[in-house]
């Protein structure tokens, strides 16, 4: 399995235990986390890329298990590895849409290319953005850039944090199947976390947070 997790839980200062359910995720496969607000999606999303610690428990990634790793360890072994597309998306402000996927190369040691970039805004729909700071962006545009940062390294792993959630209906299934496609195409495990229910019906695999 490319993602595996066994007996996960996590645990905020002052809250209660929360306990997950094992997930197994192969070389081109998907699964949805499906869940309201408050039901620890998006933790268990960062216990997966490594942004947590869990309190118990095994995070693997290619058989590594991430959660064992030290800081330094686990941010190079993301950076070449996990491809994540956050919620609230971040770039840097002082450069366009080009830099910014150019800088997601450098930092993960991968030779920049241009054309790789322009190829997957394409596919996303937002190639005529190449040039614009990521401030002149729709909140939508931005959350399709976020997806082609996750995405332009070809990770093992790609975990999505409501990917689809400022998407209107036909940008939602496009994206879905972008991702798929992608994942697919490069043998990625694809993770995503939502509370939209549009995305029942596009994922075999799910599981249900309370």
């Amino acid at each position: 399995m490319l993602l595996s997790t066994k007996d996960l839980s996590f645990e905020y200062p002052g809250s209660a235990e929360m306990v997950f359910p094992d997930l197994d995720c192969g070389s081109g496969e998907t699964h949805l986390i499906l869940g309201p607000s408050g039901s620890g999606k998006t933790t268990l999303l960062h216990l997966l890329g490594g942004l947590l610690k869990p309190k118990n428990g095994s995070v693997k990634v290619n058989d590594i298990d991430i959660s064992r790793l030290s800081g330094g360890q686990v941010d190079k072994f993301r950076g070449q590895h996990i491809g994540l597309v956050f919620q609230q998306p971040h770039f840097v402000a002082s450069i366009n849409v080009e830099e910014n996927l150019l800088l997601a190369q450098k930092l993960a040691g991968q030779p920049t290319s241009t054309s790789k970039i322009k190829e997957l805004l394409d596919q996303l729909g937002i190639v005529d953005k190449l040039k614009k700071k990521t401030s002149e962006l729709s909140a939508g545009e931005k959350q399709r850039l976020s997806i082609a940062r996750a995405l332009i390294n070809r990770p093992a792993v790609i975990l999505a944090d409501e990917p689809t959630s400022a998407l209107d209906d036909t940008n939602c299934k496009n994206v879905i199947k972008l991702l798929e496609n992608l994942a697919a195409q490069n043998g990625s495990a694809l993770i995503v976390v939502t509370h939209d229910r549009r995305l029942m019906d596009y994922f075999p695999n799910k599981t249900l947070l309370n």
